[in-house]
């Protein structure tokens, strides 16, 4: 499933098209607006039989002018050629669309860029703080109306809000993320939601490792250091600048870099490293293989999230550092230990 939505992403390039789109369809409202001759014709945008979108057409009675944007329907899936395409009853493939983050748009099944994701994100964060709307208290409606008016779709608006939010029920009280209201098509429903802390610091921390991975190109690299890997960083130095980038009233903490990085030895000389668990293998011996070639043995409390996205039918992450990994313990009261087998 992921192999297929990952052929076409939407990113910067589709995203800026689409911004374009909406800028001349406000453009040709305008010009239109008072004649007489003019005819709208605003049809749901659909999915075409190989999987392809066609936005709603603007024509103009007696006139050439219209604005149609087509696409090739390569990469493209509705739930119906997902239903063909993958040998899973319809509760898996929704399950593990929703698990991957996937936005049903223009009627097709599609990834989100991660980059544009992020992007999405500090301009909703920009436009909250601009309307003086708390981040735990996001009217996700109004917010979505004052993104369209700038060209980005409410669909994608409120998947971003769900990727790094919750739903707030109307009575204050939050809901875990499996309670977040999330409707049948897997968009989130209506109403106020509030940002997640640890989800929003980590875009940043992110955002952080990528600008100081960016800066040591061309630079000197250690050959003995798996590729796997970001260059190294002063932990302080490091959450200094994680705290000054992300908003207002959120605050970071090394625990939420668990799963994502590093973090080699302690007090003032303590590094810091990504490493990212989306980019290891998904094949369980493959992503033992990659760790233990960055470390040769891993404290247990500091292994464990690095094989939380590692999924095998019929498989618990015990069952996997049994089969990969050699545990060892000092003394009943030590830490455990792993080693390869």
């Amino acid at each position: 499933l992921h192999a297929l939505l990952a052929q076409r992403p939407y990113d910067d390039q589709e995203a800026e098209q689409s911004h374009q789109e909406a800028k001349e369809t406000r453009n040709l409202h305008q010009q239109l607006q008072g004649s007489s001759e003019a005819v709208v014709v605003l049809d749901g945008s659909t999915c075409n039989e190989l999987g392809g979108t066609e936005a709603p057409t603007i024509q103009r009675s007696g006139t050439a002018t219209a604005l149609t944007r087509r696409k090739d329907g390569l990469g493209l899936y509705t739930f119906d050629r997902l239903r063909e395409l993958v040998p899973a009853s319809d509760n898996q493939i929704m399950s593990e669309l929703q698990a991957k983050g996937a936005l049903l748009l223009d009627g097709c099944w599609r990834l989100v860029d991660p980059g544009y994701l992020g992007q999405l994100l500090e301009l909703l964060i920009l436009t909250a703080q601009s309307e003086g709307w708390s981040l735990d208290a996001l009217p996700l409606e109004l917010l979505a109306a004052s993104l369209a008016a700038d060209g980005y779709q409410p669909e994608l608006t409120a998947h971003c809000v769900s990727q790094y939010g919750r739903h707030v029920p109307a009575s204050g009280a939050t809901c875990s993320e499996t309670e977040s209201l999330m409707q049948v098509d897997g968009t989130p429903g209506p109403g106020t939601w509030m940002l997640d802390e640890d989800k929003v610091c980590m875009h940043f921390a992110q955002k952080q490792f990528a600008a100081i991975a960016s800066a040591t190109v061309g630079a000197l690299v250690d050959e003995e250091q798996p590729r796997l890997l970001g260059p190294a960083l002063s932990l302080t130095q490091f959450l200094v600048g994680w705290q000054a980038a992300v908003p207002f009233g959120m605050q970071v903490a090394v625990g939420m870099l668990r799963g994502e990085a590093l973090v080699e030895g302690k007090g003032s000389s303590a590094m810091v490293r990504a490493l990212r668990q989306q980019e290891l293998s998904a094949d369980p011996r493959e992503r033992f293989q990659a760790l233990f070639s960055i470390r040769q043995q891993w404290e247990a409390t500091e292994l464990e999230p690095f094989l939380v996205s590692l999924k095998v039918p019929g498989q618990t992450a015990a069952a996997l550092l049994l089969k990969y990994a050699r545990a060892s313990q000092l003394t009943p009261d030590a830490p455990v230990f792993y080693t390869a087998k």
